[in-house]
């Protein structure tokens, strides 16, 4: 059985304000079909408490099912203001 894709298209992108972690959406964000990417410096991902799943520049993320509310982006170093690009379809 085919999969079929619904619901419309959530594309955004940020770049790191200061080194504490931020997420997204601070609501709850279902999204089905991720693609994340990381542009100028490695970022750590997590969740509200850990972020030490490290996401360098260039390489992409694809979780099939995501709320975004519950991801968090950090930068890997200090003052290293990464940008984050997603796009995705909602559910």
């Amino acid at each position: 059985m085919v999969e079929k894709f619904s619901g419309s298209i959530y594309r955004n992108s940020k770049t790191s304000a200061s080194d504490a972690a931020w997420q997204f959406e601070t609501g709850g964000l279902m999204l089905k079909d991720v693609l994340i990417t990381v542009a100028t410096y490695n970022m750590l991902l997590g969740d509200v408490d850990t972020q030490d799943f490290p996401m360098p520049t260039s390489a992409y993320w694809g979780p099939k099912d995501l709320d975004l509310s519950t991801l968090y982006f950090k930068n890997a170093g200090a003052g290293e203001n990464g940008v984050v690009y997603i796009i995705a379809t909602r559910a």
